[in-house]
């Protein structure tokens, strides 16, 4: 636990550098691909980032998102990278609340519900939208989707083209190994629209919300839209989610040894 603390504290310095640094320098595209560079080191073990370190770096690529939109070009690098270090927050934001809930059934506490953490998923969701707006300012209209998937979020860009004519259907990407074990995926369908609108598909875990009090039964969807998506009354938006099959555990484990 020592060490850990240890871990802990000299990433948080290592964080609070590098919110001086990007509060310093002139951002342009160079100068932002080395504070994604610096950010990607900073978060690169989850472990080590505390709850007030984790929303720290989500704080930096909220910082590091608006910055790069001044720019005149965004890589797909940056893009990764800033997604990247969204990811790490997931997982240590996981880790911590796992710890904690082991650490109160050692102790024979009651859980309680954690407000760093219930802050931590909220900014996720945040931060998720903006990055998403951000590399849909470098997409053409009716341009194939933009899809990241990692560990803990998956994220999916489009822009529609103002035509006016038809909808839109914006699914949350999947792994291969989920396309390959034909696994459905949950979607949004969003009507048309008369004029150009950046729509941000995104999904979290649902897991992250279960240590919050919040027991869902599929992974939730988040749309944001940069304007207003219905070119006429009625307006629609139909949402799809998708629960995995239930695992049947008695039968699974029929086999296995039990070990007092």
């Amino acid at each position: 636990a020592e060490q850990l603390q240890q871990r802990q504290s000299s990433r948080a310095l290592v964080v609070s550098g590098l919110q001086t640094l990007v509060g310093l320098e002139n951002p342009d595209e160079q100068v932002i691909g080395g504070w994604v560079n610096s950010l990607a080191q900073a978060s690169q073990s989850p472990s080590d980032l505390s709850e007030s370190s984790a929303l720290a770096v989500l704080s930096l690529v909220e910082t590091i998102t608006t910055a790069a939109a001044g720019t005149s070009a965004v890589s797909s690098g940056t893009i990764a990278g800033l997604l990247n270090a969204v990811n790490s927050v997931a997982v240590a934001s996981k880790t911590s609340a796992m710890r904690r809930r082991l650490s109160d059934r050692r102790h024979r506490r009651l859980s309680t519900e954690n407000a760093d953490g219930a802050a931590t998923v909220t900014a996720t969701r945040d931060v998720l939208n903006s990055v998403g707006a951000l590399l849909a300012q470098s997409m053409l209209p009716d341009q194939a989707a933009a899809q990241f998937t990692q560990g803990e979020l998956r994220m999916s860009v489009q822009v529609l083209g103002g035509s006016g004519e038809q909808g839109l259907s914006v699914g949350i990407p999947q792994t291969g190994l989920e396309q390959a074990l034909g696994v459905s995926a949950s979607e949004v369908k969003v009507p048309a629209s008369e004029q150009k609108v950046s729509v941000v598909a995104t999904s979290v875990r649902a897991e992250h919300f279960q240590y919050l009090g919040q027991d869902l039964l599929s992974n939730p969807l988040q749309l944001f839209a940069s304007a207003q998506l219905c070119a006429a009354p009625p307006c629609y938006v139909d949402v799809v989610l998708q629960n995995s099959a239930t695992t049947d555990f008695a039968h699974l484990n029929q086999n296995a040894d039990v070990v007092e």
